[in-house]
Formats: C-alpha cells, structure tokens, sequence
C-alpha cells in the first residue's frame, strides 16, 4: 500500500468528482482541496504517474453509444493462458481471477448489432474450457462510489444511476476526444474546444446534452484503490426470490460500502440473481457488509467472491 499525503488524499476526493464545465475547472477544485491551482495540477499528474489515478476521462453509459455490455463468468482448469486470449480483445475490460469453479470473470462491451455468444466464442476459440455464463445487468440498483482519503475515512456513495437512454445525435469526434486523457492544463476545456473548432460555451452545451441523456456519466478520474487503503473487494453475491429481488436490491444500494448493485439472470448452476460490489480496507470489512445486506434482505443463499489475481482493468475501448 502506498502511504499517501494529506495533500495528495484531498486531491484524490475532487478528482473522483464530475470535472466542472467552468474556464478553471481546476483552480475551483483546488479550493475545495485546500491548495492552489498549480499545486493541485502538479498532484494530480504525479498521483497519475504512480498509478494511483488510474486515468482522468469521461465516463461513457455502454448503450448510449450503440454497445451492449455483459458480465462472463468462465471456468477453466487454465486460469492464466485463458485470461491472456480473453485480455486480447478491445471489448474486455475487467477480468480477474476469483477463487470459485467460474474462476474467470471479465466484462465485455461490444455493439448492439452483435451477439454475446458469438464473440465469446469467438475469443475462446482456441481455448480449453469447461463452461461460461453471460450475466447482463437485468436492473441496475446502484453504479458509483467515491474512495474517500480526507477527513473521515469511509466510502461516500453517488446517487443511483439512471440507465434510461434519451436519443440524442452523437458527434463522433466530440466521444473520441473526450474518451483520450483529459488535458492537465488551467484551461483544459479552452483546449478541447480549440481542437473541435467550437467556443468554450458551445463545447459546454454539447457536453451538458449528452449528460442530460445519460451518454457521458461523468468526466473524473478513475482511482486504482488497490493501490490504496481500501485494497479490498468482495463481489456479494445472493440467492433471492424473483418476488423480491427489486426490493433487495433497493436495500443493498443503501450502503455506502457498496459501489454497483445490479440484478443479473440465474442458472441451475448459478442461483444468484443479486450482485453487489463491496469495498473496505480489510477482508474483513467485506464479509461484514455482505453478511449485513443478506441479513436485511433474507437471501436464501450468499456467496462472497474476492478478486485474487488482477488481469486487467481498463476503461472501454469503444471503436466510435
């Protein structure tokens, strides 16, 4: 784990924040944080280039921009030989090892006018396996956490997240530029703006129009909290009753130590309808959430799952 300043905690809690749509976006952080603007830059970049932060763009909902995405979970004798085939695609994301018979657990985003099965199948076309099961997000209860470093150390959760897509026209390069490193500058919008010919306050307008149609998320950086105190994270998992699984669900995005809930469909090998990301700074943290939310919703039956080999963690690549 790596020891950080207090300067470099308090920069951590802005820059998980939706960047601002103002000339000085980071001099107006930097208050918040305590420092100046140049001070506030120069951490940032330095925390960047320690890998703390993780990236600094925006974060885009799958659907918005014509993708489907899906979490697989995989079961193979050959953990590490199946996982390099499977970080070779664009799509994939996110794939670790947890200690489980589905040993392999990777997301993969790809266009809405292909098909899941195909493209796995595709990817492990040379591969020895035993089995896989693609888990959708059915119903999404909750997408968001902030790692809080400053102040009172804990988790201080987003609001829910709308799924609901509007329609709106995309300006392909507009995604594209805003999906590459957002610039480290006192003027980084002036800079985006310039590079797309537009005015500042029209860049602003595009860019509020796309939030307002759940395409872009936020724009903030991504915090590899591994890297931090909060090391651990348990993937809950929970056997309920298709009666009352929006109600679980509602229940378990109440806590802050949970960062995406989502309902997911079942197997005969797989029961578990609810998923629900747990983070804390111990192991031990985990299984206390988990064992609390199965507790309030009375799961019939829980499993807590935690990442132990880490085989890649990405942003999506969206081919726009």
């Amino acid at each position: 784990m790596i020891i950080l300043s207090e300067l470099e905690k308090s920069v951590l809690d802005e820059i998980q924040k939706d960047i601002p749509l103002v000339k000085r976006p980071f001099r107006k952080m930097a208050e918040t944080a305590g420092t100046d603007e140049s001070t506030f830059l120069n951490t940032t970049q330095s925390l960047l280039n320690k890998d703390i932060i993780r990236d600094i763009s925006a974060i885009y909902n799958a659907a918005g921009l014509g993708y489907a995405s899906t979490l697989v979970a995989l079961a193979t004798k050959y953990p590490d030989k199946t996982a390099e085939a499977i970080n070779r695609h664009h799509g994939v994301s996110h794939n670790y090892y947890r200690e489980h018979h589905f040993n392999l657990w990777f997301t993969l985003t790809i266009p809405c006018n292909q098909e899941f099965n195909t493209e796995i199948l595709k990817i492990l076309q040379d591969e020895e396996y035993e089995a896989y099961r693609i888990l959708p997000s059915l119903k999404t209860y909750k997408i968001g956490v902030n790692f809080r470093f400053s102040g009172e150390k804990k988790l201080k959760s987003k609001n829910s997240y709308s799924t609901e897509i509007q329609s709106v026209n995309l300006d392909k390069e507009l995604i594209r530029i805003l999906l590459s490193p957002f610039p480290l500058t006192p003027e980084p919008w002036s800079k985006i703006a310039s590079t797309l010919c537009r005015t500042e306050q029209q860049l602003f307008n595009e860019i509020e129009t796309l939030k307002k149609a759940r395409v872009i998320k936020r724009i903030s950086g991504v915090i590899r909290h591994r890297k931090t105190e909060y090391k651990a994270n348990g993937m809950a998992c929970f056997q309920v009753a298709e009666n009352k699984i929006d109600q679980a669900g509602a229940l378990a995005a109440q806590y802050n130590a949970v960062s995406h809930c989502y309902k997911r469909p079942v197997f005969p090998d797989w029961p578990y309808s609810l998923f629900a990301m747990t983070h804390g700074t111990s192991i031990k943290d985990c299984e206390h959430i988990a064992d609390k939310i199965a507790s309030e919703i009375g799961a019939e039956k829980t499993l807590l799952l935690f990442s132990t080999k880490e085989y890649k963690k990405e942003r999506v690549k969206y081919l726009i």
